[in-house]
């Protein structure tokens, strides 16, 4: 795993092998970060709440741009916050597509290998490429 942030932030419970945290990273208590996952907050913060679960080979990215190619086109960058209790299925991306900030509601599940790419209200379960609500967690 590789931590290359301010550690006093990331109160995960796990963090798997080959994962790679980077920047302005705040991990909630009780969170598990699977194997292969890879969050950047390099640009812009990510906040991730307590007791979610993060699956394997998943990506939280603060950017959809390549940064090293300033010269060409617009950076696009975006703040991400992930609510508390909140199921990332495996391969799942929250990756912006423009500079407005990202928010995962909390009790949320997104579906594995979905593309999430805008805001997601509290109780939502979104699956697809792109994500979109096809259900709630609320009884």
């Amino acid at each position: 795993m590789i931590i290359s942030s301010n550690t006093s932030k990331i109160k995960a419970r796990y963090v798997g092998d080959y994962s790679k945290i980077l920047g302005d990273v705040t991990i909630g208590e009780g969170t598990w970060v699977g194997s292969w996952v890879e969050i950047q907050g390099q640009n812009a913060p990510v906040k991730i709440g307590k007791s979610c679960d993060i699956s394997d080979m998943s990506m939280i990215l603060d950017h959809s741009t390549h940064l090293r190619c300033v010269e060409i086109g617009d950076k696009i960058i975006a703040s991400i916050t992930i609510g508390d209790h909140v199921f990332i299925g495996s391969s799942a991306k929250i990756i912006p597509n423009n500079n407005d900030p990202i928010e995962i509601g909390h009790h949320s599940i997104i579906g594995a290998f979905s593309l999430v790419q805008k805001s997601v209200p509290p109780y939502s379960i979104v699956v697809g490429i792109p994500a979109k609500i096809v259900g709630s967690t609320k009884k």
